[in-house]
């Protein structure tokens, strides 16, 4: 794959998708993209390439004069086409690619810092270690291993087995981040990626 931007085109056309992912062990992963050819309808390509700009579900459903439970079949159908774990996986790996295409030569204080793609079309890899995400300065590390573990797809009891501690400590520890980054679920959060100590809308919207 020759660049960020052309990697996140590839995937919003369908001419690619996620075939693998690894953790790094760090709170970052490794991605692994294939060639495909997806088949995604009209109303696939037009939901997805909404999330990917924040919108919420509810506000797609009014502007397409559908339910709101058919834009999100709509959105998972897409996302599990392309091999995506979750909207907020999806999120992830597209705003790290869009911050790499505003910007390749943004250099971080050490290079293992930056997102990486490494391959070609046929298949290539994505490294995003932790940092690559942009992740709000106020958050603590354990914050930020938090919001890597969501971003990475996983549940809270995933999240609470990988750091030994319990559902509830998750829980109260995701319920400060969305206080302290203004959001209020975890598409949102996601949609926060790339954007540091950036104040969150008065009023966000909420998803269906």
């Amino acid at each position: 794959m020759d660049s960020a931007r052309g990697m996140a085109n590839a995937l919003l056309a369908g001419r690619v998708r996620l075939a693998s992912r690894e953790d790094d062990g760090a709170g970052g992963c490794v991605l692994g993209f294939e060639a495909a050819t997806v088949r995604l309808s009209r109303r696939e390509l037009t939901v997805l390439a909404a999330a990917e700009g924040g919108v919420a579900n509810k506000f797609v459903a009014i502007e397409q004069s559908l339910a709101c439970s058919t834009v999100s079949e709509s959105l998972q159908t897409a996302l599990a086409k392309l091999g995506f774990a979750s909207r907020a996986e999806f999120l992830k790996v597209m705003a790290c690619l869009r911050v790499n295409a505003r910007d390749p030569e943004l250099v971080f204080e050490h290079q293992r810092q930056r997102a990486r793609l490494v391959g070609d079309a046929q298949l290539c890899w994505l490294f995003l270690p932790v940092e690559a995400l942009g992740l709000d300065p106020r958050l603590t590390q354990a914050e930020r291993q938090i919001v890597a573990g969501v971003l990475n797809g996983r549940t809270n009891a995933a999240i609470a087995t990988a750091r030994r501690t319990s559902c509830r400590t998750v829980a109260n520890q995701l319920a400060a981040i969305y206080r302290k980054l203004g959001v209020s679920s975890r598409w949102e959060l996601a949609a926060r990626v790339g954007r540091t100590s950036t104040p969150a809308p008065s009023a966000v919207p909420v998803a269906c």
